[in-house]
Parts: structure tokens; C-alpha cells; sequence
């Protein structure tokens, strides 16, 4: 998502996007979301505080990133192509992080369930 609001920034695309639904296509886990090759998550296994430490470490990269943006309505303004949404203002962009996590909290609740009904 970084990447995405930070390409989106520099690009010259300053016309007022449609607003999209965010909550809605990233909740419903009835569709299935393939994720681009760029943003496939490598083989694992992970240890969970080497996770949690990578989550950290985005968070506060785009925590510190979003400070440097002087006028946040650029952010409303601007787009960038988004794999599941299509073209996205960039602050859905920022919205859908915590969409997007919310989605994979619920696919690990499901896979704990199924672990613990064996």
C-alpha cells in the first residue's frame, strides 16, 4: 500500500476518482482476492514475533510517510490502480490496511477453528 499511495503521489492522475465501497468487497470473503505476485507472501513457516515485527515495521514506515504529506486532500484527488478495487483514491487506499488485515484476522480465526475441532 505504500508503494501504491507513494507511485500514486508522483503520478500526474489529479482527477476525483469514484468512491469505492471499501468495507464491502474486502470483508466479503465470499469472493475470493488473488493476491498480485508483488505482494505474495513468501513460503514460510514464520515465527510470530518475526510477524509481528514486520507488521510493526510497516506500520510505522507508513505512519512515517503519511506525516511527510503536507495537504492530505492530495489524497482524495489522486488514485492508483488497486487489484481488487480498481482505480482507488489514495485514501482508500490508506482505509483499506486495516480492511485488508481484518480480512486475514478472520481467515486465521477460521483456520484455529478447523485446527481445534481435530
Amino acid at each position: 500500500s505504500l508503494k501504491a499511495i507513494t507511485w500514486g503521489l508522483k503520478g500526474s492522475n489529479s482527477k476525483q476518482n469514484e468512491r469505492k465501497n471499501v468495507p464491502l468487497v474486502l470483508l466479503d470473503r465470499t469472493k475470493k482476492i488473488i493476491a498480485p505476485k508483488i505482494v505474495e507472501p513468501d513460503k514460510g513457516p514464520f515465527e510470530v514475533e518475526q510477524v509481528v515485527n514486520w507488521l510493526n515495521d510497516s506500520r510505522e514506515k507508513l505512519m512515517n510517510f503519511l506525516s511527510t504529506i503536507e495537504d492530505k486532500s492530495i489524497l482524495a484527488e489522486k488514485s492508483m490502480k488497486h487489484p481488487a478495487l480498481g482505480e482507488l483514491p489514495l485514501d482508500q487506499w490508506i482505509e483499506q490496511i486495516y480492511l485488508h488485515e481484518q480480512r486475514h484476522i478472520e481467515q486465521i480465526k477460521e483456520i484455529k477453528l478447523l485446527l481445534d475441532a481435530r
